[in-house]
């Protein structure tokens, strides 16, 4: 996959709080990403004690979800976890990971928070930005504002608020 843009991960906390803040002016929250016939999900995870990162991009044929192909990547890492920062510590193998697929996904599924972040960059609209991808944030819990909890039947919603 062809990598849109890129920038230095290894910054300071302060220098990457900047980079959100100039980054965040490039997200689209419009336009329709056209016919889907390829998605991806991406993960990465580190194990403690440990500076390696360890990445994976998984395409898959839309709407059958069947396995094209997938593309790990481990790299090493010295940013430190930081809550709000998280694309600088698993940045770089996800990158590496998504350069190693041959797919071009019309979406991408991230775990972790998209634009329901505190300066409104989480890692999947972080990485939507250099991958030039729309892209999805599936995260486990809330960084900011407010949800009620959708219904128990399949296909329920409910609206997240922040101001």
């Amino acid at each position: 996959m062809k990598i849109q843009m890129t920038h230095p991960f290894d910054l300071s906390p302060t220098d990457a709080i900047h980079l959100q803040a100039e980054l965040r002016s490039k997200i689209s929250l419009s336009g329709d990403p056209g016919e889907i016939s390829v998605v991806a999900g991406a993960d990465a995870s580190y194990s403690r004690g440990s500076d390696e990162i360890y990445a994976v991009a998984v395409a898959l044929r839309y709407p059958d979800l069947t396995i094209i192909e997938r593309a790990f990547a481990r790299v090493t890492t010295s940013f430190p976890y930081i809550p709000g920062l998280l694309t600088f510590r698993e940045g770089p193998a996800l990158v590496e990971a998504f350069s190693r697929l041959q797919s071009e996904p019309d979406v991408i599924f991230f775990d972790g928070q998209g634009i329901a972040h505190p300066r409104g960059l989480g890692i999947a609209s972080h990485m939507g930005i250099l991958l030039g991808r729309p892209t999805v944030g599936v995260a486990k819990s809330l960084l900011v504002g407010t949800v009620e909890e959708p219904g128990a039947a399949r296909g329920s919603t409910s609206p997240m608020l922040h101001d």
